[in-house]
């Protein structure tokens, strides 16, 4: 979910102009030792591509509590995934930037041995994986989920 702190132009409303992006510094992930890109860097880097922004300022920040507060300071904005924010977005110390073209998944992939013992967890957590969207009114985590 792009985020950025309340107070930004960006919070008010609906936007799809990519020219309100312009100028705007993000907040990611490092990469990993040996690694490329993080998934969350990569896939920001794509979007902002995607807009027109390949050139945009990417700061790692390798924290996400980190990047939450530095978002929430106006120091950047953030791409971040929504399960960690539901105490932010609820008491509006971030707030969702709703511009559809920034909103975007990562594939998840479940890699287990066939032949080992799979305990009630690991065959339900398959299970839901395989499943995935779940159906309105399956879920009983009672979270919101975007993968």
């Amino acid at each position: 979910v792009p985020v950025c702190p309340p107070g930004h132009p960006l919070a008010a409303g609906r936007t799809d102009s990519a020219a309100a992006l312009e100028g705007q510094r993000w907040l990611a992930f490092p990469a990993p030792p040996g690694a490329p890109a993080d998934l969350y860097t990569l896939a920001l880097q794509q979007l902002l591509a995607a807009c027109g922004l390949g050139a945009a300022e990417i700061v790692p920040v390798d924290s996400l509590t980190a990047q939450k507060r530095m978002a929430e300071a106006g120091f950047g904005l953030a791409i971040l995934p929504e399960s960690s924010l539901q105490e932010e977005l609820r008491t509006g110390t971030l707030r969702a930037i709703d511009m559809p073209a920034l909103t975007t998944t990562i594939p998840v992939a479940l890699i287990r041995r066939r032949t080992a013992f799979q305990t009630g967890a690991a065959r339900a957590l398959a299970a839901a994986l395989t499943d995935w969207p779940h159906k309105p009114g399956t879920c009983t985590c009672q979270q919101p989920h975007q993968l």
